[in-house]
């Protein structure tokens, strides 16, 4: 700490703080929304407690709109993930792709902070600015787990968004034989106009 003021730190803007593997480490608390966000992204549990204590808004976002739930939830810290959900971290917030978490999650396929976020009542049909929807990045990456997640949460696979295509087409298209078939063990039927609408693109 005396070697921090040497060096012109401020003392009021300095913590040191003990990590978990004995080491120390100097915070600094001039930002504490902005640390948020980077300890949100870096996986450091230790660091989003710390700066949520320094007075961190748990909602903050950058400017794209993405938030520390968002961060979290694109590189699957599931930890973090759920200690702002605890904290009553907004899920259902959108950034400027208006992507959610849960829709971030999905398409990194993070199948623990899938599960995690749909527990938490995450939307589970709504598009973004691609025009995808959960259950469509889950189709995308042939996630049978994340597609039982959803469908038992209640996802709506035969939504169309503003393109004319749904999870169902979307596997029909990819040919994901494996999706086909969870589909059908879920009671999920294939109608004429599905499989017309795919045959005309």
């Amino acid at each position: 700490y005396k070697i921090a003021a040497l060096q012109g730190y401020d003392k009021a803007s300095i913590q040191l703080k003990r990590l978990q593997n004995g080491t120390a480490e100097l915070l600094n608390d001039t930002n504490p929304d902005q640390q948020l966000l980077q300890a949100a992204q870096r996986g450091s549990l230790s660091k989003v407690r710390y700066f949520l204590k320094k007075g961190a808004h748990i909602n903050i976002a950058d400017k794209t709109g993405t938030t520390a739930l968002m961060y979290a939830a694109s590189e699957g810290h599931d930890k973090i993930v759920k200690y702002l959900l605890e904290k009553k971290a907004q899920t259902n917030t959108t950034n400027q792709y208006h992507e959610t978490a849960l829709s971030i999650a999905l398409k990194n396929n993070h199948t623990n902070t899938i599960h995690t976020l749909i527990i938490a009542g995450s939307h589970l049909d709504d598009f973004d600015n691609s025009g995808m929807n959960p259950l469509m990045y889950a189709v995308t990456h042939s996630s049978t787990q994340s597609i039982k997640f959803l469908l038992d949460a209640g996802a709506n696979p035969a939504k169309y968004n503003p393109n004319k295509q749904n999870a169902i087409t979307l596997a029909l298209r990819l040919n994901n034989s494996r999706v086909l078939a969870l589909f059908k063990k879920q009671g999920i039927t294939i109608s004429d106009s599905e499989r017309g609408l795919l045959r005309s693109q």
